[in-house]
This record gives structure tokens, sequence and C-alpha cells, in this order.
């Protein structure tokens, strides 16, 4: 009788013993990065320099109407375009590396693009790839290639660098939390107080506030104690399904009315990269397999390269329809959405900061 409870108990110490071995396993895979407190750090990072991203797929919507210019409302307008309502969400997906970058808009959420493939795909034969690799910005669709080694910028001369400057803002909003416009290695991080200057260069003043150990809101302004000019709100997935970025990032303007959601921005799918992307990875003969016609952009003039070799000057350079990608609507909206925000948001900045020196 003593040997059969003697068995019995070292039975039952020896299974305790087992469930204590294989939850003190688990344990650390409950622990993982995406920890609710490792995404402070892990935001933090993002902001002063964000992490190679392989691909991903996002959408960005405007929710709010913003005052703009007579010619562009009068384009919008003859287009059948209501400014004064939220425009449907416009969906992306790229990669990103340092300041080398692919995007590629779709009008699908489950439509995707193999970077490793060619535009002979059936899903891109509407669509552009937009891209830069060192100081060479191109975009690359259909049967054409344009691309330009002068500095991205909004140009009007220069289709692939005003494209380029935009898309790049877009991605940078992504993955620096949505302070896109944050000039690279200038962010300093004290405690959570966030002190960086623009790429116009201009310094903001930010304060992260946290709600359950994770980022909840981003409070903007010009200097620290001056009124704000932008507030960022974000919405986390389940841990570890977006590698420690939010689902949503809703920016919002102040208004005589208040506080306004301006636009949103949803991560649908994100990729890290497990080694640096090297600039192979995002050069342009990747996808031009199919190119029939190239077209280099250089100061202030246009020349296209013909499949015969010859080169042919096209003056003045401008934004020909025959280069813009097949839905122009779309075009229009992204590309004034860009430009249309940054000049508000600076605009509110300024006003806060010149009544507050008054």
């Amino acid at each position: 009788m003593g040997l059969r409870h003697s068995l019995n108990a070292n039975i039952l110490v020896g299974c305790f013993t087992f469930i204590g071995f294989l939850l003190l396993g688990l344990a650390p895979q409950c622990r993982g990065a995406e920890a609710p407190e490792d995404l402070v750090t892990f935001f933090k990072g993002a902001v002063v320099s964000p992490p190679d991203v392989k691909y991903f797929r996002a959408s960005q919507q405007r929710l709010t109407s913003s005052q703009l210019p007579a010619q562009v409302m009068k384009e919008l307008t003859a287009r059948g375009l209501d400014i004064n309502q939220p425009s449907p969400p416009t969906f992306f997906e790229g990669a990103r590396s340092g300041e080398n970058f692919l995007l590629s808009q779709t009008q699908h959420t489950n439509s995707r693009v193999d970077f490793g493939h060619s535009l002979s795909q059936p899903d891109l034969g509407s669509r552009i790839v937009s891209g830069r690799v060192g100081s060479n910005s191109y975009q690359v669709g259909l049967t054409q290639v344009r691309q330009t080694f002068e500095q991205a910028a909004f140009d009007a001369a220069n289709p692939p660098a005003t494209w380029s400057k935009a898309n790049y803002n877009y991605v940078n909003e992504l993955f620096c939390m949505g302070l896109g416009s944050v000039k690279a290695g200038s962010a300093v991080w004290h405690g959570n107080e966030l002190n960086a200057n623009t790429e116009s260069g201009r310094s903001i003043h930010a304060e992260l506030t946290l709600s359950n150990r994770m980022p909840h809101l981003l409070t903007v302004r010009m200097k620290k104690g001056e009124s704000p000019f932008s507030l960022i709100q974000y919405v986390y997935p389940d841990a570890g399904s977006l590698r420690g970025y939010p689902s949503r990032m809703i920016r919002s303007i102040p208004t005589e009315a208040g506080w306004r959601p301006a636009v949103e921005w949803t991560l649908i799918e994100v990729q890290l990269a497990e080694q640096p992307l090297g600039e192979e990875f995002f050069s342009p003969a990747r996808f031009t397999a199919q190119v029939q016609f190239t077209n280099v952009y250089s100061n202030r003039a246009a020349y296209t390269l013909l499949p015969d070799g010859k080169t042919r000057r096209n003056a003045p350079a401008s934004d020909k329809p025959a280069d813009t990608p097949v839905n122009p609507t779309n075009r229009i909206i992204v590309l004034s959405a860009f430009f249309l925000l940054t000049a508000t948001f600076m605009t509110i900045a300024f006003r806060h900061y010149f009544r507050k020196r008054e």
C-alpha cells in the first residue's frame, strides 16, 4: 500500500514538473517582440529610422474637405468630383529602404504585385510602378518608362521627380508613424517627447501619449508649449500581425468647430526585410522587359529614347496624357491630396504660431 502511494505521488510530481517545463517553454513565445511594452520602443525607433520593408499593402482616405486652389477645384469639378465629400480609400502596395522605394496603386485590397516579375503580368496592364533607387526616380507602366536623375521635388517640368517626391512622402507617412516630413537623422526622443526638423528646415515638437502601454496619440506642435497643429491617433491590431506597426493612423486638424479627422491610413499587410534591401531590389530594370519607349527628363526638357536607338527631344517637358496612368482621375486625387494636406497642415501651424506670438 505504501509503495502504491509512493508511486502515485511520484507520478503526480512528474506530471506537474512536465507541465511546468512546458509552460516555461511556451512563455517566451507569448512575450515575443510584439509585447505591448516593446511597441513603444519600436514606435520611437521607426520615427527615427524606419526598418526596411520588402512588401506592404495599405490605403489612404481623405476624411475632410480642404481649401483647394481655384484651378484645381475647376479641374476636379470638370471631372465630376465633389471635393466636399470624403473620398473613397486609395490602395497601394510597395517596399522601402532608406530613400529607395517602390509603390504601385491598385483598385482592390486583394490585388498584389510580385516585385520580382516584369510588367507583362495581366494585373499590371493598367498600372504603374513608381520608384526611386539612388538618384534615379522613375515610373514604369504599359510599354514605357520615364525617369530622371535630378533631385526628387515638386516640379511641373519634371513629372518623374514630382511623382517620386509625392509617392515617397506617402510611404514615409506610413512607416514614420505619420511623420513623413521629418528629415532623416533629425529626430531625437527625450522620454515620450520628440524634437525633430522637417525637410523644409522647420522644427517640430511632439508628445506621445500611451494607452495600455501602447502608443495612442501623438500631439504635434511647432514648439513646446504652443498650440498643436496636428493630432495622430494610432489603433493597433492583434499582437504580431503587423510586426509592431499600427493598423490604422488617423490625423486630425484643428478647425473652428474643433478637431476634425482629415486623413486615415490603413496598413493591411507588412513584411519586414530580414536583411537590408540592396539597390538592385529597387532597380527599374526589374520591370522593363516589355518597355518600348524611355522618356528621360533633364534640365526642364524631356527626351524620348526610341526603339531604333534614336533620341527625340520633346519641348517643353510636361506631364502629357501619354505619360500618365490609364486612370487620371485617381492620379489627380492622390497628387492633390499630397499637396493639399501638406499645405493645409503648414497653414494651420503658422496661423497658431503667429496667434501665439500676438
